[in-house]
């Protein structure tokens, strides 16, 4: 009789031991990154998990266990990171029931080569020559009301240009105030290429070589060149007897 109460106690605790067996494994709801792609350097990435069923542990690589405070069903949070290379994060949940895991890639990209260099800015045009017949060049040049010249600067040029080339012979062209009456342009005009010849000659450029224009241009002297004289060839040295 004792014997099979023994028994009768042993089958009983059993089956209670079924009816109360352990808690059923914990589920990983989610587990993202965001964003799931970044370029080096460029961080954070932000790591979100919510894990449910009682979970006792939740493990992330790189990170501190994170335990589930008591009387909690779930765990719920997130975290940032920094990988500095393409990386897969798992997480790792367990309870008395067992353990389930996921993972989520971060991809990391190098970042894109720098543009090229803008391309250098084209050469400056050359400088304007005086050589032909027909060449012309332009200078501003400041007068005051008596017609002389107030701004020498610009017309070093052609001064350069004039012992440079000395068979040249330029024409030079000068313009008028538009406030000026219109009768009186045309000598106001003739006026300035004068004081400008003047200017020449005064610089060492033989009178015979710049000749006084009879026209107007606008806002600008101009120096053109009407005749290329050849030049004359040495005289030779007669030998004394």
């Amino acid at each position: 009789m004792r014997r099979l109460q023994v028994i009768t106690l042993f089958v009983l605790s059993a089956v209670a031991m079924r009816c109360g067996g352990p808690p059923a494994p914990p589920t990983i709801a989610s587990f993202k990154a965001t964003p799931e792609s970044i370029i080096k350097g460029k961080g954070p990435v932000n790591l979100s998990w919510e894990v449910y069923g009682s979970p006792d542990t939740v493990l992330i690589d790189g990170m501190e266990p994170i335990l589930r405070n008591e009387g909690d069903t779930m765990i719920v949070g997130n975290s940032n990171v920094n990988p500095s290379q393409t990386t897969t994060y798992r997480l790792y949940a367990s309870n008395e029931g067992g353990s389930v895991e996921q993972t989520v890639t971060v991809t990391v990209k190098d970042p894109p080569p720098p543009p090229p260099p803008p391309p250098p800015p084209p050469p400056p045009p050359p400088p304007p020559t005086l050589s032909n017949v027909g060449d012309m060049l332009t200078f501003n040049t400041s007068f005051a009301k008596n017609g002389k010249i107030t701004d020498e600067s610009d017309l070093s040029r052609l001064v350069n240009l004039l012992k440079e080339k000395e068979n040249l012979v330029v024409e030079i062209t000068a313009f008028a105030d538009a406030s000026t009456p219109a009768k009186k342009q045309k000598a106001e005009a003739m006026k300035r290429a004068a004081a400008v010849r003047s200017y020449l000659v005064k610089n060492k450029i033989a009178g015979n070589r710049v000749v006084v224009g009879k026209g107007m241009s606008s806002g600008k002297i101009e120096a053109k060149v009407v005749r290329v004289v050849e030049p004359k060839a040495p005289k030779a040295k007669g030998k004394k007897k």
